[in-house]
């Protein structure tokens, strides 16, 4: 569905777009955002800005340049409005591994490469933990860093709805493994399970199996 106004913006779907026209030629293009006064302040930049051009006058930045960590504040509030108390503080319990990285970034130069970087320096950092010393790679659990591309592909979502982007680079990054190595019961094992049986009946289930 589309819907123009007075001001040359039409939206489509959450994001607004301007259209105008200027000496018999026509301008059209996505402002990447679905917040009415933002989108109107951008095309009205665009719009001096090609008149400026045509006038040989210096021009204003065209982009909308928007950082990480300005995103992420405005996610947050989201976040604390719309959902649960426990969604608020397990995206700020995630989030403080890849904020001091992303923060000062623009969200427009954040690519799926940066992500998959980040994930492997999280991979790195795990493995190292003390808990893991001595344990090989497939006995080691990477759940919480799951959860952080995941927290970062839902935080991207919200940004691509904001107009601040137009996809996803944390999406389709495929998931470091969670499954610990199963463990076979030894013989000593079985034997202790055996003789913690309280009854009879007990003991001949556990030896069955």
């Amino acid at each position: 569905m589309k819907t123009k106004n007075k001001h040359n913006l039409v939206k489509r779907g959450n994001i607004y777009y301007y259209r105008f026209e200027i000496d018999k030629k026509l301008y059209q293009g996505t402002t990447k955002t679905s917040d009415y006064k933002t989108a109107l302040q951008i095309a009205s930049i665009v719009k001096s800005d090609i008149i400026k051009g045509f006038a040989g006058l210096p021009m204003q930045a065209k982009s909308h340049k928007t950082l990480f960590l300005s995103a992420f504040q405005n996610y947050l509030k989201y976040i604390n409005q719309y959902k649960t108390k426990k969604s608020y503080y397990d995206v700020n319990v995630y989030a403080k591994h890849f904020l001091p990285l992303f923060s000062n970034l623009e969200i427009i130069n954040i690519d799926r490469n940066k992500i998959k970087e980040y994930q492997t320096l999280r991979r790195s950092e795990v493995l190292k933990l003390n808990k893991n010393k001595n344990k090989k790679e497939s006995e080691i659990s990477f759940r919480t860093v799951n959860i952080e591309i995941a927290t970062l592909s839902h935080f991207f979502n919200f940004c691509i709805e904001k107009g601040y982007i137009d996809k996803n680079p944390a999406s389709h990054i495929k998931k470091l493994n969670e499954l610990s190595r199963l463990k076979t019961l030894s013989d000593d094992d079985i034997q202790k399970l055996i003789n913690s049986a309280t009854n009879k009946l007990t003991k001949d289930i556990i030896t069955f199996l």
